[in-house]
């Protein structure tokens, strides 16, 4: 497996590497994303292909990532939330009878159960544990209000300096929680015991009738400075992500009039709920029966977190308990708009190109 997971995901200027957008802005003097990169994977895959299609199926190649995974680890860590791409994983494993040996169920206290998928997955946990694996750990871990008050209180308006690239008032992501919680996530024992998250959909671009492969910041804010193992993206595994953008090209020039707009909303999450559904059917994810995960009703991938269902729900929270909190992410946020003023949080900074191939019209499939 990849040694370094430290220069995987993140921000270059020049020959200067940053996990965090701020950071590079700074660095750079700019105001604007143009004059920053984002790294994805670059030198680890440099090598790959981007034109020719992995022969194997999605199943043979999730097949081959477990093995790779089991092979590698000990002890394996699974977060898991009972959506599309853990149900997925977990599934694989169970296919090739290959053990998992803990579940980690994410929870917040301010988001109801069903929305959070928090009961759903824990069930699911429970079954695993009477009927397939006996000795699997279900870890619960808890994000609470008190946790995020006495967060902002810490840092102040400065908490933006350790904002991880998440500009959004729910600060439960797990980039600074594997760093800080080490122990709890098994991750102080690195060599021995991994954690694997379910990220994600690959990213693509279309322009002048040709595909290309790419990836937004957005998407990987919270793999930047995280320890946890990436299933469907990896240094060690570039055929799997290859395979899915070659999924995902077919079932878009199947399905819709293809335009770089229409693309750009579908990967938004901005168009009709049921195409969340067919989008991760079509690149090989499994069914699902949660509802709220099935359709991706709450899950925006836009602008750094700030208009997800998520923050309106922690803000709902704390507007009676701690006014306060509010203001001091409110004022990191008009510093960010002050020092750059050019700067918007909607803005993604994208990976470079990958051609893949050009459009096949769908009278000619």
């Amino acid at each position: 497996m990849a040694d370094n997971k430290e220069k995987l995901y993140g921000y270059t200027v020049g020959n200067n590497f940053f996990k965090d957008k701020i950071q590079a802005l700074a660095f750079h003097k700019s105001n604007s994303i143009d004059k920053i990169n984002l790294y994805f994977l670059d030198d680890q895959w440099k090598d790959v292909c981007w034109n020719i299609e992995p022969k194997e199926s999605m199943h043979e190649l999730m097949d081959i990532r477990c093995k790779q995974l089991r092979d590698s680890y000990k002890h394996i860590s699974l977060l898991f939330s009972g959506g599309y791409d853990s149900t997925t994983i977990l599934n694989t494993f169970i296919r090739n009878n290959l053990t998992i040996n803990e579940l980690i169920i994410w929870k917040r206290e301010w988001l109801p159960d069903d929305i959070q998928e928090f009961s759903y997955a824990y069930e699911v946990g429970k079954h695993l544990k009477k009927n397939i694996w006996p000795n699997i750990k279900l870890t619960v871990y808890t994000k609470t209000v008190q946790d995020m008050i006495t967060y902002y209180k810490k840092y102040g308006k400065k908490w933006i300096e350790n904002s991880g690239n998440r500009l959004g008032l729910d600060k439960n992501v797990r980039d600074f929680e594997f760093e800080t919680k080490k122990e709890l996530w098994g991750l102080h024992e690195k060599k021995d015991h991994v954690v694997i998250e379910g990220r994600d959909k690959p990213r693509l671009d279309f322009v002048d009738n040709k595909w290309y492969s790419t990836m937004h910041d957005i998407v990987l804010t919270d793999c930047m400075n995280n320890s946890a193992e990436h299933f469907y993206f990896s240094a060690d595994f570039p055929e799997l992500h290859v395979k899915q953008c070659y999924l995902m090209i077919r079932w878009l020039e199947k399905n819709f009039q293809c335009t770089h707009e229409m693309i750009h909303r579908l990967q938004s999450g901005l168009m009709e709920k049921s195409f969340y559904e067919q989008w991760n059917l079509a690149i090989g994810r499994d069914s699902i029966t949660h509802h709220d995960s099935k359709y991706g009703i709450h899950k925006k991938i836009w602008t750094g977190g700030m208009q997800s269902y998520d923050n309106k729900m922690l803000e709902n929270a704390l507007k009676s308990i701690s006014p306060e909190t509010i203001r001091i992410w409110e004022n990191g946020i008009n510093e960010i708009k002050h020092f750059f003023t050019k700067f918007s949080p909607e803005a993604a900074v994208i990976s470079p190109q990958k051609y893949i191939r050009d459009y096949i019209p769908q009278n000619s499939n």
